[in-house]
């Protein structure tokens, strides 16, 4: 075996391995709010019902979970890439993006 050759293509695996971006899985947040009574924004609605779909041939759904005690839902793991939230019988589409955590913002129900 050749071993300056063997290293060789050893240290460019390795610096390869170190400079290609790592994957990122995001954790996506989102809250859903009702019109308040008097004023503008809104009021967190608890135990909503968030359906999360992606594109695989046509919009599949994904996966599902209700909103807090605050109208917080949350989806972990998510790849970067277009998703569509369904909510209160309407479809958002939202682009998940390449970074650790990410906020979406408030949907308000009802307009």
């Amino acid at each position: 075996m050749n071993r300056p050759a063997h290293l060789g293509r050893l240290l460019a695996a390795g610096l390869l391995a170190v400079l290609a971006p790592a994957a990122v899985a995001t954790e996506l947040r989102g809250r859903v709010d009702m019109p308040a009574a008097y004023g503008n924004g809104g009021v967190p609605v608890a135990g909503a019902e968030v359906v999360l779909r992606w594109f695989q041939n046509g919009w599949v759904p994904l996966t599902g979970t209700y909103t807090d005690s605050f109208g917080f839902y949350y989806f972990h793991n998510l790849a970067p890439g277009p998703y569509q939230l369904g909510i209160g019988g309407r479809i958002y589409t939202i682009q998940v993006m390449p970074q650790p955590q990410q906020d979406i913002t408030p949907i308000l129900l009802g307009r």
